[in-house]
């Protein structure tokens, strides 16, 4: 079972991205009830309304000030890293198998698509996300092709 974490995009808003990422545990934004911001979040994009992902929620998260943005696309196999700059988010990179994504604002953190995608074609894999010299993070998917397809995580410490 799996209980969706809510983050506060204003007052009376919420979302509940697939993976929201915090720099530091000890951090006010998190809640038990929802969270107040993320310094990351991740959506893999539904198949049922693609644009929900793809431009709602990129509207959404820039008005709640995330400064990074992961848009995981099954349906042609592409992650797309946006970075906040002046309140709207501009593209990183678009990454696809074959590529290493990488991050905009985690210096060192980067993501292996074919290993991504890769691990989807199993019931249930593992994203192995790596950044040197620091612990393994690692995120648990289940199949893309599930009705609801979501990241599943555990939360772990990385020290900035």
């Amino acid at each position: 079972m799996f209980a969706a974490l809510r983050l506060r995009i204003r007052e009376g808003k919420f979302r509940e991205p697939d993976l929201l990422v915090l720099r530091d545990r000890d951090d006010e934004r998190y809640q038990d009830r929802y969270w107040l911001g993320a310094d990351l979040v991740a959506e893999v994009v539904s198949p049922d309304r693609p644009a929900r992902d793809l431009v709602e929620k990129r509207v959404d998260y820039a008005e709640a000030g995330i400064p990074e943005y992961w848009i995981v696309d099954p349906r042609d196999e592409t992650v797309t890293i946006l970075k906040l700059v002046l309140g709207a988010f501009a593209e990183h990179g678009v990454f696809t198998r074959g590529d290493i994504g990488t991050s905009a604002s985690f210096d060192g953190l980067s993501l292996d698509v074919d290993a991504m995608f890769d691990a989807a074609e199993s019931p249930i894999g593992s994203i192995n996300i790596l950044q040197p010299g620091r612990e393994l993070v690692e995120f648990h998917v289940l199949l893309f092709g599930q009705r609801e397809s979501r990241f599943v995580g555990m939360r772990c410490d990385v020290e900035n």
